[in-house]
């Protein structure tokens, strides 16, 4: 594909975003899919093409506000103040940061990096938050989400079907790896352009898929369907050969359920049916797959099983032990916002200049921002663990399918913040960091599902900080 036909689809894409803001929302996310695989087939694989989808975001922001929905913070901090003095002040740090690259170095480019790196979530979390009205918006959403991540893992069993068309294979040099009995293992990676990103992303529709399960009101067909899709991304996260997604699963599961037993039996039986059906579907495929489909997953099974072993050991290596070294190599205060970003290896930065110390998520961080980023990080996460706990003690008794669903999505947030911490690769994305900013909008929107007008105010007790807040904005006509 000629960048001229790219730059055709990108003003036909913009312009949509221009005209209706909500469907902006999808074409962001449809957007953000294509890119990899468009990126493959164009000439020189061009970086940028990475993080083009925030300009898809940032023109259907530019179209939401158009249209009389001001995408602020304040409405979210009114309802919580938890995370509004920790974010004001990364954010601060942030931009601090930023132009200490700038001064350094002389580029722009890692400048521009280390701004997207961090406050790429930003705008998504806005219109996250605007977009969703009810529990069904946020429904749909994750539906879109899943049904695109499905289209593009499919390219996984393209490759193991013997197909090696360039749009297939991995930008940039192919990572590999190693079972436990030294054989070498090819990682695939789909139609995404890295097999890291595949596996965030399939990891993350299976939890999707489960938390679907769980708030969708009847429509028992597409419940099945969902615990049918879950062997499919399942198969295609272990040839992707990134094991930690696996703990990510595991741990979703466990955080998930566990919240439901405790604030909400009556989703007992709904948790009950849920495992039925993936046992089921796990022993279909098991016996539908041809055993030598089995026998060319064994080593890749086998080196996915090693991370219980291994998976405490690496959380350790990439946090506690790092910190050490990583102050050493770049100082108390860090060498500036994105010298170890994703990306930034084109222009001078990466890991030759921050250590491979810094190859987790926190370990970047401290390299980056310094010990001040680290502590306004803590702050950041304790601030949004305060938030999601009122979040949970509001739904208690309320609608039982909202409760679910900020549940889920509380448990989504926090297995993220756990692989991040053990490897910040795949974070480094654009659009992997917007999905997540939509999710995290989904979830400060959730007092918003549950109340509106007169009730908002009974529930709440504070009728002028509510009103203030506009918890229920005016979100404009199309």
């Amino acid at each position: 594909m000629s960048e001229i036909e790219v730059i055709a689809l990108a003003i036909l894409g913009l312009a949509i975003c221009f005209s209706n803001w909500r469907t902006g929302v999808v074409v962001c996310m449809v957007a953000g899919f294509l890119l990899d695989p468009i990126r493959k087939t164009v000439p020189g694989q061009p970086v940028y093409m990475t993080g083009f989808v925030g300009v898809f975001l940032l023109a259907t922001a530019g179209s939401a506000m158009s249209r009389g929905v001001r995408p602020s913070f304040r409405a979210i901090h009114q309802w919580n103040k938890s995370l509004r003095l920790p974010m004001r002040l990364f954010f601060i740090l942030v931009v601090v940061e930023s132009g200490i690259t700038l001064a350094r170095t002389g580029s722009l480019a890692l400048a521009a990096i280390g701004l997207i790196a961090y406050f790429a979530p930003l705008p998504a979390i806005l219109l996250g938050y605007n977009y969703v009205r009810s529990r069904q918006d946020a429904a749909n959403f994750l539906k879109l989400y899943v049904m695109l991540t499905l289209v593009m893992i499919s390219g996984i069993y393209l490759s193991l079907a013997g197909y090696d068309w360039k749009i297939l294979s991995q930008v940039g040099e192919g990572l590999y790896a190693f079972a436990p009995t030294g054989e070498q293992l090819n990682l695939l990676s789909g139609f995404f352009r890295a097999p890291e990103v595949a596996a965030w992303h399939a990891a993350t529709s299976i939890c999707a898929l489960i938390l679907l399960f769980m708030v969708i009101k009847g429509q028992k067909s597409i419940k099945w369907v969902a615990s049918m899709m879950l062997p499919f991304l399942v198969v295609a996260l272990i040839f992707t050969g990134r094991r930690k997604f696996a703990v990510e699963i595991a741990l979703f599961a466990v955080l998930y359920v566990s919240l439901l037993t405790v604030f909400q039996t009556s989703a007992i039986k709904s948790v009950l049916v849920l495992v039925a059906g993936i046992f089921l579907t796990f022993g279909a495929y098991t016996y539908l797959i041809p055993p030598e489909a089995t026998d060319r997953a064994v080593p890749y099974y086998d080196r996915t099983t090693t991370v219980q072993g291994e998976g405490s050991s690496r959380l350790m290596e990439f946090t506690v032990d790092a910190f050490e070294y990583v102050v050493a190599q770049n100082g108390v205060f860090g060498v500036g916002a994105g010298m170890g970003s994703q990306g930034s290896q084109y222009y001078g930065g990466g890991g030759t200049v921050v250590g491979g110390n810094a190859e987790g998520g926190i370990g970047k961080v401290l390299a980056e921002l310094g010990v001040p980023g680290f502590l306004l990080l803590s702050w950041l996460a304790i601030g949004l663990a305060r938030y999601s706990w009122s979040i949970v003690a509001l739904t208690r008794g309320k609608d039982p399918l909202v409760s679910r669903l900020a549940f889920g999505l509380i448990s989504l947030a926090v297995v993220n913040v756990f692989v991040f911490a053990a490897g910040g690769q795949a974070f480094g994305d654009p659009f992997i960091l917007i999905v997540l900013g939509f999710m995290l909008g989904f979830l400060f929107a959730v007092p918003k599902m549950l109340v509106a007008g007169n009730e908002a105010r009974q529930t709440l007790g504070r009728p002028r900080t509510w009103e203030r807040a506009r918890l229920v904005p005016n979100l404009g006509t199309e």
